[in-house]
């Protein structure tokens, strides 16, 4: 993630100075980043501290570990100038309890990149309570100069992306332990519009990392109230303990031959024991929809958000809603309010809750897109 982000800042025009405690890495990453010569140029490595000093804009993107960024933020704090902006590269891992590593937390702050830096657009801002507001404005000009859409969100398990991904891959398994048939999920979901199935894109992170980061970073702290979270990790434990662990490993919810899929495996609905009665034609895709829908909009009700704007514009450039339905808050606008809601309440009312605002727009014919924008976000 850091090598990509420096060969992102060197691509537009920017100079970077990237470390490593491993030289073998900074090579790795001076190949990603010598796209043309003048790239190369602005490209220093480091297993030191040389160059960080007079540093703008520091980016901490060491492995998601609480302890090991911690460790990490103090040894820069250590070594920067009074005028750099520090900001950790996390997904889902509070950015107040890492702030206290640092000596001025006003000017800490995560920055969430998307892999591959170098492709996808999106960057998630997330201040804490004490970061300022020129932090904030100094994080978004840095993204822009780097060709990213900066959206500001709060500091909440999961952020606004990681959150809203994790409630539509455990929807996914929901379905698989209800019955569906594994072929009808992804097929139902690609239908409705998304790029990959759940299951898929399971499969390409690792059901160790789904367990790890969307089951207990995520879900665990923020959906259990909506969906039986203890059943959802039992079901992904029983997989990885018996060898479907995605990809990367060659086995997971689909076969895989020299490492490319070979059709979905057989013995994943064996294994957990979810032969049950199909569901009926289409059930799947709505509820792949509307989970990550009614997710979006409680991030808008919580406070998460600054606007349902920008929830449209990370869903889709950072987590692959339907480009063609425009963001979970256009489609909700464009299909009415009142649609939606009638739509959620034929399902399980816990797991698909309609909310405070949807609730509103519904009864006054309201949309989304003319909320009013939060100066910044914040839950509450």
């Amino acid at each position: 993630m850091g090598a990509g982000i420096a060969a992102t800042a060197v691509a537009h025009g920017l100079d970077a100075v990237v470390r490593d405690i491993d030289p073998a890495r900074l090579e790795e990453a001076r190949v990603r980043a010598a796209t043309s010569p003048a790239a190369e140029r602005r490209w220093r490595a480091t297993t030191g501290w040389e160059g960080f000093a007079g540093s703008d804009v520091v980016v901490e993107a060491v492995f998601e570990s609480p302890d090991l960024k911690r460790e990490t933020l103090r040894l820069i704090d250590a070594e920067v100038g009074a005028d750099t902006l520090i900001t950790t590269n996390t997904s889902a891992i509070p950015v107040a309890s890492l702030s206290d590593a640092v000596s001025r937390p006003e000017a800490f702050l995560g920055t969430h990149f998307f892999s591959p830096v170098e492709r996808m657009a999106l960057v998630e801002l997330v201040p804490h309570a004490g970061t300022s507001t020129d932090a904030v404005e100094r994080a978004g000009r840095m993204a822009r100069a780097i060709g990213k859409v900066p959206v500001v969100v709060a500091d909440y398990p999961g952020f606004f992306t990681s959150r809203v991904y994790a409630r539509w891959l455990i929807e996914g398994l929901r379905l698989l332990a209800d019955g569906a048939d594994p072929a009808v999920i992804e097929a139902e979901a690609r239908a409705v519009g998304f790029p990959v199935g759940p299951l898929q894109a399971s499969d390409e992170v690792t059901l160790d990392l789904v367990l790890a980061a969307s089951v207990v970073q995520v879900a665990e702290q923020v959906l259990t109230e909506r969906v039986d979270v203890v059943e959802v990790r039992a079901l992904l434990e029983r997989l990885i303990e018996a060898g479907f662990r995605g990809k990367r490993f060659g086995k997971g919810f689909y076969r895989y031959a020299e490492g490319r899929r070979d059709g979905l495996d057989p013995a994943v609905p064996e294994l957990i024991g979810a032969a049950g009665a199909p569901l009926p034609a289409g059930l799947a895709g709505e509820r792949l929809l509307l989970a990550f829908v009614t997710e979006a909009i409680a991030c808008w009700d919580d406070g998460t958000l600054c606007h349902p704007d920008d929830g449209d514009l990370a869903a889709v450039l950072g987590i692959g809603f339907p480009r063609a339905l425009g963001g979970p808050f256009q489609w909700s606008d464009r299909t009415g309010a009142a649609e939606v809601v009638a739509r959620c309440r034929v399902l399980e009312a816990r797991a698909f809750p309609v909310g405070e605002s949807l609730t509103r727009l519904a009864s006054g014919a309201g949309r989304f897109g003319a909320e009013p924008r939060r100066a910044r976000p914040g839950l509450g």
